[in-house]
């Protein structure tokens, strides 16, 4: 696996010739492109269609369906999701300044070991899990909520693609700035950039998608946001649980079914509960 990844990092290189701009603004946002779409249309299809039957049935809520979705409400999304994921080009060349200015740019063909990058991606999750919570209570305030947050609770039944379905601030604040802070400060190789770019672009598409597949990480706490519409400010939980900001989460089926599982069976199902939670 090191010299695949090894000689496919090499294969950028030579392909960028190590220009910065297509490596530092360029590459990130591809990265951040392609498994949005790949993985966001996959589950649209599913949503649409409500087939295969076999991954359709591990729908968290049965009153969730893509069925009902209208043609101008599905072009409103992908004209929004666009228009953020233009947004992302000068926020990459942002971030790109900003790995300049700490004078620690590094992609040279050297990887980091292993050990580095583990270390450096839980790190990662952890200034993600400190930024997103904080800027995300913060929306829920008036008069901010009204003004940037609003617009991403118009989905209170999200679809994977409704991700990034927000207010420009809100994409800039909370998808982006979590994601970037922790590669910024630990002054990180690209390449470990680029693989949690591309982790966290797959965990937002999941925690939206509205399916709790076995051995998925479990997103039946940020789908109860939408639901609610409070509660379940981060993304691991631990901020909730010590800001004690999810109390009602916690004695609803959702809290229930909030693990990751290996059996077949829905976990809705198998938790014995209402399938509409």
């Amino acid at each position: 696996m090191g010299a695949y990844l090894q000689t496919l990092w090499n294969t950028i290189l030579e392909i960028t010739e190590e220009d910065e701009l297509q490596l530092y603004v360029v590459g990130p946002v591809l990265v951040f492109l392609l498994p949005y779409w790949t993985v966001g249309l996959l589950y649209l299809a599913i949503d649409i269609t409500k087939k295969p039957a076999c991954l359709y049935e591990y729908k968290i809520r049965d009153d969730k369906n893509g069925s009902s979705l209208s043609r101008s409400q599905i072009i409103r999304l992908i004209v929004v999701v666009l228009r953020n994921q233009l947004l992302s080009v000068p926020l990459s060349y942002l971030s790109y300044k900003a790995f300049e200015l700490r004078g620690l740019m590094t992609h040279g063909s050297k990887l980091p070991t292993t050990f580095r990058v583990l270390i450096e991606l839980a790190a990662f999750v952890a200034f993600e899990e400190i930024f997103f919570y904080y800027v995300h209570r913060l929306l829920h305030r008036k008069p901010f909520f009204k003004w940037f947050h609003k617009a991403h609770h118009e989905w209170h039944d999200p679809i994977g693609l409704s991700a990034i379905y927000c207010h420009p601030v809100e994409f800039s604040a909370l998808v982006i700035f979590p994601v970037v802070a922790g590669p910024v400060i630990c002054g990180s190789h690209l390449s470990v950039v680029y693989i949690w770019i591309f982790i966290a672009t797959v965990n937002v598409v999941n925690s939206h998608c509205g399916y709790h597949f076995p051995g998925f990480p479990s997103n039946e706490a940020h789908d109860y946001h939408h639901f609610r519409g409070t509660e379940n400010f981060g993304i691991l939980g631990i901020l909730d649980d010590i800001h004690n900001t999810r109390p009602t989460f916690k004695k609803s089926a959702w809290s229930s079914r909030d693990r990751v599982y290996y059996s077949l069976t829905p976990i809705k199902d198998a938790c014995h509960v209402s399938k509409t939670g």
